[in-house]
């Protein structure tokens, strides 16, 4: 059994026109069980050697030394970070992630027709991502033989529309959109229950960051150096689907979706 932990990076919602935050990521680690203690074990070790065992490892709060993080210096924080990513690279764990330049969403619903623009817009990326996360997850399992299960960052409003949406793509009659290795539902839970959840935040935060240095101007050379640093530390882990995602059947399924609401 492998267990895919998602987390989220770069949402805006439905305002798909933040300068600042011109991408949105949907990615984590996938573990196998029988590796879960081990790992688990790990953060554990490395919450405790810098002193804040019971504490949340959440990115947001590490790079902008907020909370327990505050007096904490820039070395600090970056042995922090860089000794979490390693967990990855040691245990040689699989990485899968879904970006969406937010443009580029706004204005391929918007080239259809202005009702699709209407009715997209007040979707956030997270619901097409997740759609072609699940996708990526299942080739990922279909391959190795094994069967898997969701486990995503708690969300508001998304929640249900997710978990509503694996069971509609476990029994769709469309053989390149049909989900037949992720069993049960999605189960989404705090982040601060899970080592593995916030292991998946600084990974897709990672992998966000450093992306977005195609997609933003003005960001610094030190900036860029920083976000290579950590982003190289998980790169070879990312696994690499098959799926073309601009001619697979999911996009004109939602797409379909969509426009019958």
């Amino acid at each position: 059994m492998e267990l895919i932990y998602l987390d989220d990076s770069g949402s805006t919602g439905t305002n798909l026109d933040d300068k600042e935050q011109p991408l949105f990521v949907l990615g984590g680690v996938v573990i196998k069980d029988d590796k879960w203690h081990q790992i688990n074990h790990k953060i554990d070790e490395i919450k405790k050697a810098f002193g804040i065992a019971e504490q949340e490892l959440h990115i947001m709060e590490i790079m902008n030394r907020k909370g327990v993080f505050k007096n904490w210096d820039y070395a600090q924080r970056k042995e922090l970070i860089t000794d979490c990513l390693k967990v990855v690279k040691d245990f040689k764990i699989d990485v899968v992630f879904f970006k969406v330049f937010k443009q580029n969403y706004k204005l391929y619903f918007e080239s259809r027709t202005s009702v699709a623009l209407q009715k997209m817009v007040k979707i956030p990326p997270y619901i097409i991502a997740y759609y072609y996360i699940l996708l990526i997850f299942d080739e990922y399992l279909n391959k190795k033989d094994d069967y898997g299960i969701v486990i995503a960052d708690e969300q508001d409003k998304t929640t249900q529309i997710a978990k509503d949406e694996l069971k509609v793509l476990r029994v769709i009659d469309v053989p390149d959109i049909k989900i037949k290795n992720i069993v049960e539902t999605s189960f989404f839970t705090s982040s601060k229950d899970s080592n593995l959840l916030q292991l998946a935040d600084i990974v897709a935060y990672t992998i966000k960051r450093f992306l977005e240095i195609f997609y933003k101007n003005g960001i610094s050379d030190k900036s860029k150096a920083e976000r290579g640093y950590y982003f190289n530390i998980i790169k070879d882990n990312f696994y690499n689907p098959d799926i073309d995602y601009v001619t697979h059947p999911i996009l004109k399924y939602i797409e379909d979706k969509i426009s019958d609401k």
